[in-house]
């Protein structure tokens, strides 16, 4: 087994409902085999991390929520890309790979000895894989039990990444792979409910149309579906001393908001869509 176990289920209280929240990026574990190669500040603190996303959604188990979470960091190998390599947009935006090789901000995470095919390979065996069968197992359980269920991948980002898009993003982004990754009615269920208080801006697929999670659970016509909802750190969070924290004057509010758009796409698919 791993230093590291590459996925932290926690599990619901109660009834169980047909919804899972993915969260694959709030990690900032690193082994010390692959930290030592990797520049020390960064290992230390790897800033392209989904901040405190996994505490934000803390109220899912008292719903009857599943949430799965990857306690490593992205830097380790990215959950969230595709596998063999291949671009998610490939509209000329930067992308960062399998295993990133830099960050967002372009600085260069393996200083000498970047990972080789063979090591790379290593990580998708210890933890790419496991965590894709964690995930398969709670949806196909939940599919069973409900013939329909949804995976909600939860995400944040910094409110600026000139690489990925010269100007700021909007507060929320809610990605559905071009309305293909998800029933329709799921679909206007999470853009009315995120839209509902006015309070925050909201896109769809624009920039985000959500990443491999997204793509490679989301098959409506089997039963599963999948949404991504990117959020801007700075809606529900601040850095004190360097250290990021869950803003309390934002985040009542938001987490009010999130547990009804959760609530209702689970109603939803226990409605049967």
């Amino acid at each position: 087994m791993s230093a590291v176990e590459p996925f932290r289920v926690i599990e619901p209280t109660g009834r169980a409902r047909p919804l899972v929240i993915t969260v694959p990026h709030s990690g900032t574990k690193i082994p010390a085999d692959l930290a030592k190669h990797m520049a020390s500040h960064l290992a230390a603190n790897p800033p392209d991390t989904d901040w405190l996303v996994d505490e934000l959604y803390g109220f899912a188990k008292d719903m009857g929520v599943t949430m799965i979470v990857a306690p490593l960091s992205r830097y380790v190998i990215d959950l969230n890309r595709d596998p063999s390599g291949m671009s998610l947009y490939a509209d000329g935006r930067d992308e960062t790979a399998l295993v990133p090789m830099r960050t967002f901000g372009g600085e260069a995470i393996y200083p000498s000895a970047p990972p080789d095919k063979a090591q790379i390979n290593d990580r998708l065996e210890k933890y790419f894989w496991p965590w894709y069968r964690c995930v398969t197992k709670a949806l196909e359980s939940l599919r069973a039990q409900f013939g329909h269920v949804l995976m909600f991948d939860a995400h944040s980002i910094a409110r600026l990444v000139p690489s990925i898009r010269p100007g700021p993003f909007p507060d929320m982004i809610l990605g559905s792979r071009d309305a293909k990754s998800a029933h329709p009615e799921l679909i206007t269920t999470a853009l009315n409910e995120l839209k509902s208080s006015g309070r925050w801006s909201i896109a769809h697929n624009d920039p985000f149309k959500g990443g491999y999670m997204t793509r490679s659970f989301g098959k409506p016509e089997t039963g599963i579906h999948a949404l991504q909802l990117e959020m801007s750190q700075d809606v529900y969070m601040r850095t004190v001393a360097g250290r990021p924290m869950l803003d309390d004057s934002k985040i009542v509010e938001l987490r009010e908001m999130l547990f009804r758009v959760i609530d209702r796409l689970a109603l939803r698919v226990e409605a049967g869509l």
